[in-house]
């Protein structure tokens, strides 16, 4: 639908009056009488909302038999599309495996239940309403999940721990939940930015709740691949002055983690600034471990490198949510 001009007109002295364009009355039925809701923004545009909105319309996919793995992979991406109702059809009847890949996707991400099927379709429906569970709830959540996940990584490394180790690494699954949530939330925001009024801010904003949620899923990752390493030194006579360097260079990752989500939520520039300097600083906690590993066992040197690497990503990450914070702050001055 292309633009239109439309001159204002002023009755009974104050009020202000436009028409509306037949097209498009028209094709959301609107009547004599209607009400529609008004959204007024922030850069001056004025949203004009009819009295129903779809919430998205049906998304229809034809699927073909493909690995469990690859197919699972398609399903998280068209939920991410931000889609309220998805219809998956089959050319011949739908194999067992291919109804198992939907209902692990049901299963995997937040909102969505199969509410009809039959032998060639499946039909999800995506229950959540977006204004219910806004972004900087979601987001939060998430940095508590990857925030207790690093931590009892590190504790697994320490204690040599494998149930704790295990239960982190199930962990990682409800924070790549929320994650997708976020993006979907994001996707339908650029669909429909009424959306991000209701929930509360512009659609730049829930761009930068979408960076931090990025960043934290890929802290949780990391915060898996430590447990999942630290299973390794279990029966390993770990050096005393390795282990300390772990443990101090952790805590401070940590910190920093937290501050940095701090300094986003409370759009602290100071603070965002102070964290980026401190990553900056420490940059080498690997130099210094990596002189450590050589003394170490060949055997579990590796799975130590890689344990490294991954609590020197999580200040990394930190400095990139503390950056993204800087960005919010300036957004809100602008």
């Amino acid at each position: 639908m292309n633009p239109e001009t439309r001159k204002v007109q002023i009755t009974g002295g104050s009020t202000y009056i436009i028409s509306l364009p037949k097209t498009w009355a028209e094709s959301n039925n609107i009547e004599k009488g209607d009400s529609l809701t008004l959204w007024p923004r922030d850069d001056g545009h004025l949203i004009v909302e009819p009295r129903t909105v779809s919430g998205g319309k049906r998304m229809e996919v034809i699927l073909s038999e493909e690995s469990p793995a690859h197919l699972l992979r398609r399903l998280v991406g068209l939920y991410m599309a931000g889609h309220r109702q998805m219809k998956f059809t089959t050319e011949v009847r739908m194999s067992q495996k291919t109804r198992n890949a939907i209902r692990e996707l049901t299963r995997r991400v937040v909102g969505t239940e199969i509410v009809e099927e039959s032998g060639d379709f499946v039909l999800v429906q995506d229950f959540l309403d977006p204004s219910d569970l806004p972004l900087d709830r979601t987001v939060r959540r998430m940095f508590v999940m990857a925030s207790s996940m690093f931590k009892d990584s590190i504790i697994s490394v320490g204690e040599s721990d494998p149930d704790l180790a295990k239960d982190v690494q199930l962990r990682d699954d409800e924070v790549d939940r929320l994650y997708w949530l976020v993006a979907k939330q994001f996707n339908m925001v650029l669909k429909d930015p009424i959306l991000a009024s209701k929930m509360g801010m512009t659609s730049l904003e829930c761009l930068n709740y979408r960076a931090v949620a990025r960043t934290i899923e890929r802290i949780a990752d990391h915060a898996c691949k430590i447990a999942v390493y630290s299973t390794e030194l279990q029966k390993a006579d770990v050096n005393p002055a390795t282990m300390k360097l772990i443990e101090d260079y952790s805590l401070l990752s940590a910190d920093l983690f937290e501050k940095s989500v701090q300094a986003f939520y409370e759009r602290d520039l100071g603070l965002a600034n102070k964290t980026i300097d401190v990553v900056a600083k420490e940059s080498g906690f690997r130099q210094k471990l990596a002189r450590n590993i050589p003394k170490e066992d060949s055997t579990f040197a590796v799975a130590l490198a890689f344990i490294s690497d991954s609590i020197e990503r999580v200040a990394s990450y930190s400095a990139n949510i503390a950056e993204i914070a800087i960005n919010h702050v300036t957004l809100k001055e602008s």
